[in-house]
């Protein structure tokens, strides 16, 4: 498998509003204070490129995680942060390749890829399905998967629970 950046580097399209500047300053400080934090906004307010501009403060070259419910919402997403000006290389975690606006994103199902995807970039920025989080604790357990820089969770109240709950695995730091 191929994991590669887009073929241009796409230049910051999107300017925070000053609502979205706050919830970014308030969410990184939070982070360098503690090893979690919740952002929570309105519909429409903007919290996906919210989450891509934190990622690209806490984890500018580190390896990110960012867990998403559904296929198109992976997809929208994977554009949304390239909107906001992410240029690293991509890996959608993912049972199809997800149909994107900005271009053609590997794809696997397989946790010895997504290892190997991550040794290979550690400036990876991996996009999966909640579904998919069962592959990215067995890439742990079975191909010494480092600990991911950031982890972001769109919709984390679907992971919310008992850690036996097969999608609140994120939350247990083994």
């Amino acid at each position: 498998i191929t994991v590669a950046a887009p073929t241009t580097a796409a230049p910051v399209k999107v300017r925070l509003r000053k609502h979205q500047i706050r919830a970014v300053h308030a969410a990184h400080t939070a982070l360098r204070h503690t090893a979690r934090t919740c952002v929570v906004m309105a519909c429409g307010t903007g919290k996906t490129y919210v989450a891509a501009r934190i990622a690209a403060r806490v984890a500018p070259q580190g390896t990110r995680l960012v867990l998403l419910p559904t296929l198109e919402l992976l997809a929208q997403t994977i554009d949304d942060w390239r909107t906001a000006g992410m240029t690293g290389p991509v890996l959608a975690l993912c049972s199809k390749r997800p149909n994107t606006r900005s271009g053609p994103v590997a794809h696997t199902t397989h946790p010895g890829i997504l290892a190997g995807a991550v040794h290979e970039h550690p400036d990876l920025t991996v996009f999966a399905t909640y579904h998919s989080l069962h592959r990215v604790k067995d890439a742990h357990i079975d191909y010494a998967l480092p600990p991911w820089s950031l982890i972001a969770v769109d919709e984390a109240h679907r992971t919310s629970g008992d850690l036996g709950k097969r999608w609140a695995a994120v939350h247990d730091d083994e």
